[in-house]
């Protein structure tokens, strides 16, 4: 009987599957709401993106709509997030700003889980990124850090890191270091030394609006569980990872509630003395707050306090995502991290004289001050 119910999924066209995946969500809406919904997924995503501060000039959107005759309109909740219209000309794709690195293409509801955390003034700290790769939410790290702080950008998967490297690089971005680990042990081994953390979480990718990162696929109910399983080790991880009072944000590109409010609800009744959740409704133009039932069953009313982007309120894909506080320490295991000298890696700092050759070099030939780089940055060659 599994069998052919997967294989009747596989058989549908897109249209018919769409319909399908649909009709889940029904339950969570009211009637009139949920006709909104099914009028918005069948609307093109205008193409989105964010600025890069490190850089783009300040006058950088007036200049693409001037170049390119596009209409740019900012998105409300990201300061350096904006929607492209009229477009088809010249696609935000194939632009010489893209190719440098002075904006990178997000899609809008990728934007929130980053906005959420608080970066104080300064000195921005130690930010982990769980899962980073293909690298979106890493540079929106660093561009809401400045590049003043220091962002471990992790993937458990080695066929993603090459996708990682030219993101950042192409960022410009000095203080991040990119590592391959199961993102589950990280929590083990670095406890309590990040001030933030993302865990922008494998999932199903239900999001209902199939654009060219996220397609749209049939997912068994056996596969959901099985990802929250994943996804909640993963969050437990970031979360024994931070300082007491750090923060962790928890996303997916998922409206599935097993993997959405099931995960939050999972580690609130675990953690629930160590835990809470950030009220951030206020971040967001329109109301996204979280179910508190799924079908029979029941979550913790807190969990109404993570935010479920329904497409059709903010004209955006499907997504999920929920700030957490960390109030005290987990009860959990801790191990010995890896760890090799940076000597071994063949990195020892530059000779004062040769530190000295380079800089005018560089000064010469590109009117780059690396001195003043290094020392802004607080770096060493």
């Amino acid at each position: 009987m599994k069998r052919k119910q997967k294989q009747h999924s596989q058989n549908l066209d897109p249209e018919q599957f769409l319909q399908e995946s649909l009709q889940r969500f029904g339950p969570m809406l009211s009637t009139q709401e949920f006709s909104l919904l099914l009028e918005e997924v069948h609307k093109p995503l205008a193409p989105t993106f964010r600025v890069n501060p490190l850089k783009a000039a300040p006058d950088l959107v007036q200049r693409l709509q001037e170049r390119y005759h596009w209409q740019v309109d900012p998105l409300s909740f990201c300061t350096s997030g904006y929607r492209v219209e009229d477009s088809v000309a010249t696609p935000v794709s194939q632009t010489a700003e893209h190719r440098l690195g002075h904006y990178y293409i997000q899609e809008a509801a990728s934007m929130v889980p980053v906005q959420l955390f608080d970066f104080p003034a300064g000195e921005s700290g130690l930010t982990l990124d769980l899962a980073a790769s293909p690298g979106g939410k890493t540079t929106h790290l660093i561009a809401r850090g400045q590049d003043k702080g220091f962002v471990l950008a992790n993937d458990s998967s080695a066929g993603r890191i090459p996708a990682l490297r030219v993101v950042l690089q192409n960022w410009g971005a000095v203080n991040s270091a990119i590592c391959q680990f199961p993102g589950e042990k990280l929590g083990g081994w670095f406890t309590e030394v990040f001030d933030r953390a993302l865990i922008d979480a494998p999932c199903s990718m239900q999001g209902l609006r199939t654009s060219e990162s996220h397609d749209t696929r049939p997912v068994t109910e056996k596969e959901s569980l099985s990802l929250a399983k994943r996804q909640t080790a993963l969050l437990t991880s970031a979360l024994q990872a931070v300082k007491v009072g750090g923060q962790v944000v928890y996303s997916t590109c998922t409206l599935l509630p097993d993997e959405d409010e099931g995960v939050v609800d999972a580690v609130l009744r675990k953690f629930g003395k160590s835990v809470r959740i950030v009220n951030v409704a206020g971040k967001l133009p329109a109301s996204a707050a979280g179910i508190t039932q799924n079908g029979s069953q029941q979550y913790l009313p807190d969990v109404a306090e993570s935010l479920r982007l329904w497409p059709h309120r903010l004209g955006t894909a499907g997504f999920f995502a929920c700030l957490f506080e960390k109030t005290a320490p987990l009860d959990l295991p801790q191990q010995s991290a890896p760890a090799r000298p940076l000597e071994r890696a063949g990195f020892v700092p530059t000779a004062h004289a040769l530190q000295e050759k380079i800089s005018q070099q560089l000064r010469q030939d590109y009117a780059f001050d690396l001195p003043a780089t290094l020392a802004e940055y607080d770096l060493v060659l």
